[in-house]
Parts: structure tokens; C-alpha cells; sequence
């Protein structure tokens, strides 16, 4: 009987993979990434809309309990300005808040 011989793991290469000049996601030709400010369509008064405030990237969570009740009090007086409109719901995230309107 004879000796067997160790396995070696052999290296496929097709040219991919690994670091090489020129690799990887290709940059943006667009400038600004952000969504194109355009006009958008009128809204029924009989449906609702969904609006996304986001904050500045440097402010710390929005849950904190003192600002919690900061934007609490800033949707109330909205809704004491704004009588015709109506916020029927709202979330409050770490960066973001949702509202139904």
C-alpha cells in the first residue's frame, strides 16, 4: 500500500477578486447624490401623506426624553397654527420622525 499525499489547496485565479488597480464601485458622475428637488403632484385633501423630517447628522438620538417632549409641544402648536391640517399619527426614530398627515 502506498503513502497518500497531503492535500494542497490549490488557488483558482480567473482574474477577479483581490485588490488591482481600478477595482471596485466606480464613482458617481452625478454631484449631488441627494433627490432632485422637483414639483411634486397636488395631494388630495381626503387621503393622507407620509412625511419624513430628518435631522442633522451631528445631533445625537431625537428619543431622548427632553426632546421627545420638545417635539411634542412643537407638533401641538403646529396643530394650533395649521387648524385645516392634521397630523392623524406620528414616530419619533433616532435620527428621523414620521408623520401622517
Amino acid at each position: 500500500m502506498g503513502r497518500r499525499r497531503k492535500p494542497v489547496q490549490r488557488v483558482l485565479s480567473f482574474g477577479r477578486g483581490g485588490w488591482r488597480p481600478g477595482a471596485g464601485r466606480k464613482p458617481s458622475k452625478r454631484r449631488n447624490k441627494r433627490v432632485l428637488h422637483r414639483r411634486r403632484p397636488e395631494l388630495s385633501k381626503r387621503h393622507p401623506g407620509h412625511v419624513t423630517l430628518k435631522v442633522h447628522r451631528d445631533l445625537s438620538s431625537l428619543r431622548l426624553k427632553k426632546r421627545c417632549q420638545v417635539i411634542r409641544r412643537a407638533l401641538v402648536a403646529a396643530r394650533a397654527a395649521y387648524p385645516r391640517a392634521r397630523i392623524v399619527d406620528w414616530s419619533i426614530q433616532a435620527n428621523h420622525l414620521h408623520l401622517i398627515v
